[in-house]
Order: C-alpha cells, then sequence, then structure tokens
C-alpha cells in the first residue's frame, strides 16, 4: 500500500493541478464556470481506501474499467495491482497522452509491456464491446475479468448501459464498481442506478452495494459478482 499510495502520489502532483479533489468539493458549485482540472478524479481517502479492499482481496488478476479519465489516473494505479487492465475510451488523444505521460514519468515507453490494452470507442458500441470479448478469451483461460470498474459517461441511460453490457465480463467473485456513486453530476446517474440495483426495481434482483465515501461529489460503491 505505501508504495502504491507513494508511486500515485507522484503521478498525480505532475497532472494538471496536482491536486486530488478535495472532499469538500462539488462539482454543481462550479456552475457555469471552468472546473480545476484535478491531477486525478478522485479524493485521496477514498482511493487509498479502496486500494487496500483490493489487496486483501484474493485472485485478482485483470481489470476492465469505462472511462481512461483525463490523465488515466486510475489505469496508471490498476497497472500497479492486476497483470492485464483494459480500457474503454473513446477520446483518442486520451490515450496517445497517457502514453506521452507514463514515457515521461518512467523515462522509457512503458504500455507495450502487454500489461495495458485500449479500445477506441463507445463503450455501447458492439465493435467495441466484441473487440474487448475477443481480446479476453485470447489473454485469460476463463474468458472474464476479477474487476468491472465503471468511469465513463454518467448519465443514468449511459450508466446503466455499461453495467448491462459488460457485467456479464465479470467472473463470478469478482467485483463490479462504480465511481462518483454519490455526485451529482450529468443528473447523478451512477447515484440514481445504484438506488435501483438496492431496491431491485431493474432486474427483480437486490444487490449489496457497499460504498467507500469520504467526499461530497465522488464516492466509490461496489458490490461481489455473483
Amino acid at each position: 500500500m505505501t508504495d502504491i499510495m507513494k508511486e500515485l502520489d507522484k503521478w498525480v502532483s505532475q497532472r494538471g493541478s496536482g491536486q486530488y479533489i478535495a472532499a469538500d468539493y462539488c462539482s454543481a458549485d462550479v456552475g457555469f464556470g471552468m472546473p480545476e482540472e484535478f491531477g486525478i478524479q478522485q479524493e485521496r481517502n477514498e482511493i487509498k481506501s479502496f486500494i487496500e479492499l483490493l489487496e486483501k482481496t484474493p485472485g485478482l488478476d485483470n481489470c476492465l474499467e469505462i472511462g481512461l479519465g483525463y490523465f488515466g489516473s486510475t489505469h496508471f494505479i490498476w497497472r500497479h495491482i492486476f497483470n492485464k487492465v483494459q480500457t474503454v475510451e473513446y477520446q483518442k488523444e486520451r490515450v496517445f497522452a497517457f502514453r506521452e505521460n507514463m514515457t515521461d514519468f518512467y523515462g522509457k515507453h512503458v504500455l507495450g509491456d502487454g500489461k495495458s490494452a485500449f479500445f477506441f470507442g463507445k463503450s455501447n458500441d458492439v465493435d467495441v464491446l466484441l473487440k474487448v470479448k475477443n481480446d479476453l478469451k485470447a489473454t485469460t483461460e476463463s474468458g472474464m475479468v476479477d474487476m468491472l470498474f465503471i468511469d465513463g459517461d454518467h448519465l443514468y441511460k449511459s450508466v446503466l448501459a455499461d453495467w448491462l453490457l459488460y457485467k456479464s465480463f465479470v467472473r463470478p467473485g469478482g467485483l463490479i464498481v462504480f465511481h462518483d456513486a454519490v455526485s451529482q453530476i450529468q443528473g447523478a446517474g451512477v447515484f440514481e442506478l445504484l438506488k435501483e440495483l438496492r431496491a431491485g426495481t431493474i432486474d427483480g434482483k437486490t444487490y449489496d452495494i457497499k460504498e467507500i465515501v469520504s467526499s461530497v461529489d465522488c464516492g466509490i460503491a461496489y458490490y461481489i459478482n455473483e
């Protein structure tokens, strides 16, 4: 944990404002102004607690995340924990910038080591979905992932689509994770979906969703796939 957080702190310090999101930051307060470009779209205590959870969870080998984020900081973290990280991102320039930032950070090109895979396009695109599925079949014995991290478009319909389309890729006992669990951005789509999953109003099944929250506008929610 100490080594991962030390690396993450160093990485964050060199991106954007060099800061984590403050615990009391609220995106709704920005209004029509220009929001701060944080070094990572995470509150430090929340991501630290989530990393601790992952370190205590056995059998984690690969993960799939929806959305790279401004600086790819979660992909940076996952590479320290998982042997394979897949990321779906529709903005190619973000992936290319991440490659350059990683090269600069390590002093050499590192993304060609086989640990990272990037799929360009929208997560609800059938071609993207098939590329992810085929890559899993080619690189894993089970064709499944140990963790799905949903952090793409936060509109309700988008979060719902990501969950419906990719949850079957997660092995039994794996983690399905949602970022911005308490955020009110883009109509609070994540918050609304989590509320429905708890109530069982989507598929008649209630989900035991746990949360890691120490901020007013971020939060990480997850459940264990059955």
